[in-house]
């Protein structure tokens, strides 16, 4: 009987960077290396292999076949993938233990033929893979200064974007404005009660 082989890819990590980059206006398919899910993302500027190992060895092992994923994909575009910037994107959610850290940051430092973008600790959140995949998202739009806007109703739109149930976004900003106003109503009059 033969034993079947955990699979080493993180595929929450990938569907969250598959949404990310998708709202971004890249095209995003999946490819394979070394057997296990690889996300490929293209816009006019950019192209991207995204690697998502559960753990930071695999991480290390499968850096040099992302890369060159990634570089042959950009030599079968021919001319046309000149326009791009290359990123090879290792993400895991496991953090790096201290003999780890000169391999990961020797892949970071490599920057032959494609950047390498490594990001290790990654929370398998909406917010924490826009955080991680920053250097392929486009400049957010400047804030409007028309109108101020409502900070609690901002902070929910927030919490809402990262995938924050809105049951415990309405209890926990209800709980700070029923805070909120004791401490408004205990200001009133214990100051002078203090001073006397």
């Amino acid at each position: 009987m033969s034993e079947q082989q955990a699979p080493t890819a993180d595929l929450g990590l990938l569907e969250l960077a598959e949404l990310v980059l998708t709202e971004s206006g890249y095209s995003v398919f999946y490819d394979t290396v070394d057997g296990e899910a690889v996300l490929l993302a293209e816009n006019q500027d950019n192209i991207a292999a995204v690697a998502a190992p559960v753990a930071i060895d695999g991480l290390i092992d499968v850096h040099p076949s992302v890369s060159r994923l990634l570089s042959t994909r950009v030599a079968e575009a021919g001319p046309a993938s000149k326009r791009w910037d290359t990123f090879a994107v290792l993400l895991c959610a496991q953090g790096a233990a201290r003999e780890q850290t000169e391999a990961l940051a020797n892949i970071t430092n490599n920057l032959r033929q494609v950047r390498r973008l490594v990001r290790v600790e990654v929370e398998p959140t909406k917010a924490a893979l826009s955080r991680a995949l920053r250097p392929l998202l486009p400049l957010p739009e400047p804030p409007h200064y028309g109108a101020l806007r409502e900070p609690l109703k901002e902070l929910e739109n927030l919490l809402r974007a990262d995938g924050i149930e809105q049951d415990l976004i309405t209890s926990v900003l209800t709980d700070f404005a029923l805070g909120l106003g004791r401490d408004e109503s205990s200001d009133d009059g214990s100051k002078e009660d203090d001073e006397r």
